[in-house]
């Protein structure tokens, strides 16, 4: 029984963006190689894995050198990417991987791509057969306040009613947001209630006196004291 040998270099890289916001796009290219041989190799299985699954994701795929590889995918059952790459002498293909990131994830994702290689294949060198990018998931928000009461004045004794509004447009969910207001000495028995304007959530309530509270606001909410 003649049993047939290939042998090839064969490589995958990785890039990463090092920082993306919640809210936002995470992009990583993928490339893998066959450059110097000296077999061609087909049958090669291409996974990309990331620690915390960011979705929806979806990837394309473009093959240069002869090289082929599955124009476009999902987010597999267990991967970002699963499939199946031809690599030639000096071919080598590319995926694109794009993901929506979650506004209310934060820390680092590790991504990881590795190489699976058919079992008549050598490869004299198997340190490149894998590849990892470290990403840093920060929080950004364009938060913003504003204070109006509708009136240019009031006469004493009398009531002031005034609006305090706190928004969150995002692109990332903002936890234990402090929000304050020292009341002038001029103003007395003051009492206030807070309420959602746009989906905002862990608003106070109601209560008397200086406000010092700790609010809750996803991204693209807001509420109203």
């Amino acid at each position: 029984v003649e049993i047939t040998v290939d042998t090839a270099d064969l490589a995958v890289t990785m890039s990463a963006p090092p920082a993306v916001d919640p809210g936002g796009t995470f992009q990583a290219t993928v490339t893998t190689s066959n450059a110097s041989g000296p077999d061609a190799v087909s049958g090669i299985d291409l996974i990309v894995d990331l620690n915390s699954p960011f979705a929806p994701c979806s990837w394309t795929c473009t093959g240069s050198g002869g090289a082929s590889c599955s124009a476009s995918g999902v987010y597999g059952n267990s991967y970002a990417i699963e499939d199946v790459v031809d690599l030639p002498v000096g071919g080598s293909t590319t995926h694109v991987l794009t993901c929506a990131v979650a506004s209310d994830t934060d820390g680092d994702e590790f991504s990881y791509a590795y190489l699976e290689l058919p079992a008549h294949v050598v490869d004299p060198d198997e340190n490149n057969n894998d590849a990892e990018a470290l990403t840093s998931i920060q929080a950004t928000a364009d938060l913003s306040i504003s204070v109006t009461d509708g009136v240019d004045g009031v006469v004493s004794p009398g009531v002031l009613n005034y609006t305090i509004e706190v928004q969150n447009p995002g692109p990332s969910d903002v936890f234990d947001l402090r929000i304050q207001d020292q009341f002038p000495p001029q103003l007395s028995n003051v009492s206030w209630s807070c309420g959602a304007i746009r989906g905002g959530i862990g608003c106070p309530g109601s209560g008397t006196g200086n406000i010092d509270e700790y609010l809750n606001l996803p991204a693209g909410t807001s509420v109203a004291f």
